[in-house]
């Protein structure tokens, strides 16, 4: 059963391709609307990017008060430790101390982040213990590609921006790639 989190990027996204992409396919090539759809990009990027900063800090919301079993807690510990920067350090003694610090650097990542690109997710997703191997790599290579895509829109002027948006882009990536993946990691 999808999370809250999850139906609530879903809904948002469909709000978004409804108000953005409110005009007929044959004027997809006017200035306008290339506009909106430049917009309905960058927007269905924020949600997306808001949707992995929220699970994340659920997680751990929940790993600190307790709500988690032992067994999915000794896993987060697991990989806390493992991706954790400060597993290195020699001045904190203590596991449970390591586990805290890394919790802490975590919910700076997190906070910090800014995108969803591989590398985006892999950071939020490993030190939670989400399994590398569950992770489709089409989905991992099209959600680098949209958040790529992402950075030209919102970088660069419209005069930069030479190829035209395709109308059904964000259903041929988004709606029909990187949603139902979003929801199987959900």
């Amino acid at each position: 059963m999808p999370s809250q989190l999850f139906n609530h990027l879903h809904t948002n996204i469909g709000n978004l391709i409804v108000q953005f992409r409110d005009f007929k396919v044959a004027d997809r090539n006017l200035n306008e609307n290339q506009i909106k759809l430049r917009a309905l990009h960058i927007l269905v990027h924020a949600e997306i990017e808001t949707y992995f900063e929220q699970l994340g800090i659920f997680v751990l919301d929940s790993y600190s008060s307790n709500r988690l079993g032992k067994k999915q807690k000794g896993k987060i510990n697991y990989s806390i430790l493992c991706y954790g920067s400060s597993s290195y350090a020699g001045d904190i003694k203590t596991v449970n101390d390591r586990i805290n610090n890394n919790l802490s650097q975590l919910r700076v990542v997190i906070s910090d982040n800014h995108g969803i690109k591989q590398k985006n997710i892999l950071k939020i997703l490993l030190p939670l213990n989400y399994p590398l191997a569950l992770i489709d790599q089409t989905w991992l290579n099209t959600i680098e590609s949209f958040g790529s895509k992402r950075g030209d829109y919102a970088h660069n002027g419209l005069h930069k921006i030479t190829n035209l948006i395709p109308y059904n882009y964000i259903d041929g990536s988004v709606v029909n790639i990187i949603i139902p993946e979003i929801q199987k990691i959900d």
